[in-house]
Parts: C-alpha cells; structure tokens; sequence
C-alpha cells in the first residue's frame, strides 16, 4: 500500500509570504490559505525553526520563506515499513503547527473551509480530525516521559 492517502491529505510543506500562510500538501496543493502578521515575531519565528520546521529554505527569516514539516523520503511504500518513531515526530510537528495557526482567520481561497453550506459536514470532519491529532499529540509526549 503506498502512502497516497498521507501525501495527498497531510501538511508537508509551508510558505509565509505576502501577510499569507499557505499549507500544502506533498504535490504542493494548498490544503489551508489564511492570514499571517509579518514580520514573524522573534518567538514565533524560533518555534518555527525549534518545533515545527524540519527543514527550510535559505531565504527564511522574521519576512517569510518556506519551510517543511516531513523528509518525504522516509516515507516508506508499505505499513509493514511504517517508522512509528518519524511518525511521531512528524505529529508533534504537526501539532505545533496547528497551535501555530489557531485563531488564523483562513482567506476565500480554501476548497476544504469555503463556507459552502453542502461543506459544512466536511468542515466538522475536518475540526473533529484535528481534536484527533491533538488528542494523539498528548498520547505521544506522555509516552515520549515515560
């Protein structure tokens, strides 16, 4: 089974730019469009390189740039070969990343977040997914201090 559903639906790269913070996902579709204060405070800016960047452009600075939450490389092809250890470090990315961007008023140009009322259950879908991945997030770090 490869890892279509993971790369189609979950965050892997992220660009601040232009007061915007654009998600997408590892074909670089945007997943989440909102609206970004630049320049990034220092404290803001130092969680994104100590929590939730697992590499960045060179260009990246208080201005903007680019970054990315997962090596897509170790990413393996079969569950069989699934690294629970990358995974776990993955979430915790990813969990910052959504502290990150709680509270960010997203732009009109999200296919998942339109307010479409036919995308209302997926809207719910969606906000319940991510009380999931929280929800594992602090599964994780109680584990992670045992």
């Amino acid at each position: 089974m490869e890892n279509w559903l993971f790369r189609a639906a979950m965050p892997y790269c992220v660009i601040i730019e232009n007061g915007k913070i654009i998600v997408q996902n590892r074909k670089y579709r945007n997943l989440f469009e909102g609206y970004f204060k630049l320049p990034l405070s220092t404290k803001i800016y130092e969680r994104i390189l100590n929590d939730i960047a697992y590499g960045f452009d060179e260009q990246f600075s208080i201005d903007g740039g680019k970054f990315w939450l997962f090596d897509d490389s170790t990413i393996p092809l079969t569950p069989r070969d699934m690294d629970k250890k990358l995974l776990a470090q993955y979430y915790i990315r990813l969990t910052a990343l959504l502290d990150l961007c709680d509270g960010v008023s997203y732009t009109d140009n999200n296919t998942l977040l339109g307010m479409d009322p036919e995308k209302d259950e997926l809207n719910a879908q969606i906000r319940e997914k991510e009380a999931q991945i929280k929800d594992l997030h602090e599964i994780i770090k109680q584990l992670s201090q045992k």
